[in-house]
């Protein structure tokens, strides 16, 4: 079954797709700047649904929606392990539309991925207020990845870009 993501996204206002165009930061002061505003919204005061939307449209822009990426978010024992995941039996990170989805309140109805043609609604059970790591850790997570996919030299890696809670 084929998704137009454009009647989809109608529906739901926050959509990123593996189709969508790419704006994937050119020097390493856009990835810079990039990661600062994401990183504005780890802390406990900062507003989740918009940690989401940067985290997803970097992931996005870096070309990073890809079926091993998804697939791995779409795991819970992959996102417990990985990323200090509360226990949940149905699903990751991402969640595949039509399997067992929860309650309504353990994910975002109005944000999604989609990758090869599959929507996948955004989870908002992972995060964990108590201990506010599981932000953190997702997002070093998917900044290794775009550090990796756009071939960033190691030495700049340790340059401000990975979340460190206590710095």
């Amino acid at each position: 079954m084929l998704i137009d993501v454009k009647h989809f996204s109608r529906n739901v206002p926050f959509v990123v797709a593996d189709t969508d165009p790419q704006y994937t930061p050119r020097t390493f002061e856009e990835l810079k700047q990039c990661c600062d505003d994401i990183k504005r919204e780890i802390p406990a005061k900062g507003n989740n649904k918009v940690f989401v939307e940067k985290l997803f449209t970097f992931f996005k822009d870096c070309g990073l929606i890809t079926l091993a990426n998804v697939a791995f978010l779409n795991d819970s024992f992959s996102c417990r392990k990985e990323f200090y995941y509360p226990m949940n039996p149905v699903g990751g990170i991402l969640r595949k539309k039509g399997l067992s989805m929860g309650s309504p309140g353990k994910y975002y109805k109005k944000r999604a991925v989609v990758c090869e043609h599959e929507i996948y609604y955004i989870s908002n059970y992972w995060y964990d207020n108590a201990t506010n790591t599981n932000k953190a850790e997702f997002y070093n997570w998917v900044v290794n990845k775009a550090l990796v996919k756009l071939d960033v030299p190691q030495n700049l890696q340790a340059r401000g870009l990975l979340y460190i809670p206590y710095h």
